[in-house]
């Protein structure tokens, strides 16, 4: 007799498990909805009615042909289980190397933009918002997000470094916040908004953008990692969309993705973070909410879509 079997590396749902499993365990004894009309089979009878075609790591028992579980030591013949052995995958350290590059690419970028659209920035009044204009608008809140941001590339930091896989996922996060920071430096010098909170010191703007003072404003921006709470940001225009959303957004998917799930507390953390970082933005006026709905959207679907493209061996293109 030869059987085939597949392994199932998870333990089916309690919901599902209930239901196909119809006995219970009484007396060192398994009764199966299978076999409830008689407490003791025959071997012959096993033999006949057990199929085994998956097999449960966690409870050791396999599912018949019928739709049942039967325990590995009622089968008539041996049938060993799989192996737990867990999969390797190659690192491919070249590839996350060119990742990491192209995010330290695209955060250059993003600075040289925000340093030319410095000088573009409208003199005139702030423009209309059906959000802002009905909040109290507290301006010294504004160092609140930088230390929400902070604290997520922190734990996303180690998240990273503790994880089994750790080169693999370090590349999948380098090229998602490469491809964020690359469309965010293209949409931060195409639409100059006015600025949106008159308390937000912005320097001097300069006739001509010479090189000397774009360098300057880079190196500022790259030093202080472009965040008010460092002192080092003066420069200004650099909302459409909102750097702060897409990095807390981007944190907290990445924790909820890669962190054990039994850290529950780490990722409600996480979530809180985001949406009061996002909201505290508002309420001082740090950005226009389209920057914070812009960079929300861009955010959630580039992480979803590149995971579907990674999780789904349909979409994959060798």
């Amino acid at each position: 007799m030869s059987i085939n079997a597949e392994p199932l590396f998870q333990r089916p749902s309690l919901f599902n498990f209930n239901n196909e499993i119809k006995g219970s365990r009484t007396n060192n004894n398994w009764t199966t909805s299978k076999s409830s009309d008689s407490e003791e089979s025959s071997s012959e009878d096993i033999e006949e009615s057990t199929k085994p075609t998956s097999y449960d790591i966690n409870s050791n028992l396999y599912r018949d042909g019928k739709g049942g579980y039967v325990p590995a030591e009622l089968l008539p013949f041996p049938y060993p289980p799989p192996s737990t052995t867990l999969p390797k995958y190659p690192k491919e350290k070249q590839k996350t190397f060119v990742a990491f590059s192209l995010v330290v690419g695209s955060l250059l970028l993003n600075s040289v933009s925000i340093a030319l659209t410095h000088d573009r920035v409208p003199d005139s009044p702030p423009l209309p918002d059906a959000l802002l204009d009905t909040i109290h608008i507290i301006p010294e809140l504004m160092r609140v997000p930088d230390v929400f941001v902070i604290i997520t590339l922190l734990l996303c930091f180690f998240t990273i470094l503790l994880h089994r896989h750790r080169w693999i996922v370090a590349r999948r996060v380098f090229f998602i916040l490469s491809i964020l920071y690359l469309m965010r430096s293209v949409t931060i010098y195409s639409t100059v908004l006015p600025v949106a909170n008159y308390t937000v010191y912005c320097s001097p703007k300069s006739n001509s953008t010479s090189l000397m003072t774009l360098l300057r404003r880079v190196g500022e921006l790259l030093g202080g990692g472009g965040m008010q709470i460092s002192g080092k940001k003066n420069s200004c225009g650099d909302y459409v969309y909102s750097g702060h959303t897409a990095l807390l957004i981007s944190g907290y998917l990445i924790l909820k993705e890669y962190s054990p799930t039994k850290f529950v507390i780490l990722h409600w953390i996480s979530l809180g973070m985001s949406w009061c970082g996002m909201a505290i933005l508002l309420i001082a006026r740090g950005h226009y909410t389209i920057d914070i709905l812009i960079g929300y959207y861009a955010a959630t679907r580039m992480f979803w879509t590149y995971h579907s493209l990674c999780n789904n061996v349909n979409l994959k293109v060798t």
